[in-house]
């Protein structure tokens, strides 16, 4: 990310309020949830929203979403920001979400629970894989096609992530039209048969009510009533709109607490399956210990992907705090070494789990094929000043100047590796396939073929 020097008060405050200004001029809601959706054109906000935008009053508000905001304990469209964990605020944000509402007093059923064989039923380890969207949409048919990927799962992305592709697309806009996105709209995403559909929900800059409706419009009923798919998943996170990186903005901002607690209330009242399954991100490589991890469970969280462990140690200490904290669910693939020892002494499932926490950690994955790719990893992952992350490109930088072959094996051996120090440590219940580029994506294959890289179970 591009760092900012910091910005007057003033200008900070000027921002804030041109951002809510051009959020404010997006289109509003679509049905969804009961309904059949539509799919929205571009807006011109200037890069400052992600998707589409709802910011009707309650309302005009579609009726499943003017319902939850005429409840008298509703409290959440209030507009108040979730204070940082680490804050002196933070205490009074603590309460969690409100009570679910009564089935006999909607009228409406319970849904059950999922059972095994159910995509929202995960029972072992777990191999997840990431999607691309837009125009490598549907690039992933080959891996796709092994049915080793239990989830898959698809990114919620700005306009651009960093300021100066911001100011690029911007640019852009004003000068050509917006190019066609291949891809169909998120409602409509297709996962390999049985597996899960993971929809991410990305604060970025959006209002609680645009965060409600991304939420509503994923995993309600209006999906599969307009011929797509509803998500079993949603991935909630805070997001990578560069404005969140100027000093002082992210915190007038809503974070993924938000979008957690935004999501587990919708699910509570049955806006959402009760089945739906709401996961989170981590960063080992820069959070100090798992207290964030640990707020983000009493939320609602089910499982944690991570960003790759690039940091080995610091990712180390992140594991023992997590573990020290009660949150992990182990769940080991069979035959693993750490698990059939503990199977052994009779202290595991026959899916290899050896703890009882609530939360399922999925580590991430980045299949690195090169230097450039293993820096692409480094900056995004924030661990830049990690002599260890550093020490990564340096090697593959080494290795490449052996010539192909030898910056082949390296990055095999490295990625391989990798899954080995993983299981040896314990802890998770899965990896999170992360294979940007054909030459990832190769390294994936031929992994799960050799075995390397243990499938869903």
């Amino acid at each position: 990310m591009l760092s900012q020097a910091a910005a007057p008060l003033g200008s900070r405050l000027l921002l804030h309020s041109a951002a809510a200004a051009a959020a404010s001029s997006a289109a509003a809601s679509a049905p969804c949830a009961g309904l059949a959706s539509r799919r929205f054109g571009a807006t011109r906000s200037w890069g400052l929203t992600a998707g589409p935008a709802v910011t009707a009053a309650p309302s005009s508000l579609p009726l499943h979403l003017r319902n939850l905001h005429s409840s008298p304990d509703s409290h959440h469209g209030s507009g108040a920001v979730t204070p940082d964990p680490s804050s002196g605020g933070a205490a009074a944000a603590r309460a969690g979400p409100a009570a679910d509402a009564d089935p006999a007093a909607t009228g409406t059923a319970p849904t059950p629970s999922p059972g095994r064989g159910d995509p929202g039923f995960s029972p072992g380890w777990t191999l997840t894989l990431e999607r691309g969207i837009g125009k490598s949409y549907g690039k992933e048919a080959e891996l796709q096609a092994t049915a080793a990927f239990r989830a898959e799962v698809f990114p919620d992305l700005p306009i651009a992530t960093t300021w100066q592709n911001w100011v690029k697309a911007i640019r852009s806009s004003l000068t050509t039209p917006p190019a066609e996105d291949p891809s169909p709209p998120f409602t409509h995403y297709a996962t390999r048969p049985g597996a899960q559909k993971v929809i991410t929900v990305a604060a970025n800059l959006r209002s609680p009510l645009e965060i409600e409706q991304r939420v509503a419009e994923a995993a309600g009923d209006g999906a599969e009533a307009a011929g797509g798919q509803r998500a079993n998943v949603l991935l909630c996170v805070s997001g990578s709109h560069p404005v969140r990186t100027l000093p002082g903005v992210a915190s007038l901002l809503r974070s993924s607490l938000d979008t957690l607690r935004i999501a587990d209330r919708l699910r509570q009242r049955g806006y959402i399956p009760p089945c739906t399954q709401l996961w989170v991100v981590a960063n080992p490589n820069t959070e100090r210990g798992a207290g964030l991890l640990e707020r983000k469970t009493e939320l609602g969280a089910n499982a944690v992907l991570t960003q790759p462990p690039l940091d080995w140690e610091a990712y180390l200490a992140w594991l023992e705090d997590a573990r020290r904290r009660g949150l992990l669910n182990e769940q080991l693939p069979p035959g693993n070494s750490r698990s059939t020892s503990l199977s052994s002494s009779g202290s595991t499932s026959s899916s290899g789990s050896s703890s009882a926490g609530p939360l399922r950690l999925i580590v991430g994955h980045p299949m690195a094929s090169s230097a450039a790719n293993l820096s692409f990893w480094v900056s995004l992952a924030g661990c830049g000043g990690s002599a260890a992350a550093r020490q990564l490109v340096a090697d593959a930088l080494r290795a490449e100047a052996g010539g192909k072959e030898a910056a082949a094996a390296h990055a095999a051996a490295y990625n391989s590796k990798l899954v080995e120090q993983v299981l040896a440590h314990g802890g998770v219940a899965g990896l999170h396939v992360m294979p940007i580029g054909k030459a990832s994506k190769a390294l994936a294959l031929r992994m799960l073929a050799e075995g390397a890289l243990p499938p869903s179970v």
